[in-house]
């Protein structure tokens, strides 16, 4: 089984509710299931949303080497047609 994490919003019941399907091989196999609050933390940083946005202001702009330069990129190529 794959590890994977999905949101889910507290509806106005204060309820959860996971709809998840997995392979039918796993049937009777335990998972476990955690909850947190999106706010709690960015990503894998352990940072709160605030102290992530501090952390940004901080480093924006903060590369005073005017030699610094974005190195060249390719062009782009065709978008992808989806009407297929």
């Amino acid at each position: 089984m794959t590890r994977f994490q999905t949101r889910a919003r507290v509806g106005p019941d204060g309820k959860v509710i996971l709809n998840v399907a997995l392979d039918p091989a796993a049937a009777g196999q335990e998972v476990v299931v955690t909850i947190a609050p999106v706010e709690e933390t960015i990503g894998k940083t352990g940072l709160t949303r605030e102290q992530w946005l501090e952390a940004l202001d901080r480093t924006a702009g903060s590369i005073d080497d005017e030699t610094f330069r974005r190195p060249p990129q390719e062009p782009l190529g065709p978008p992808p047609s989806f009407d297929e």
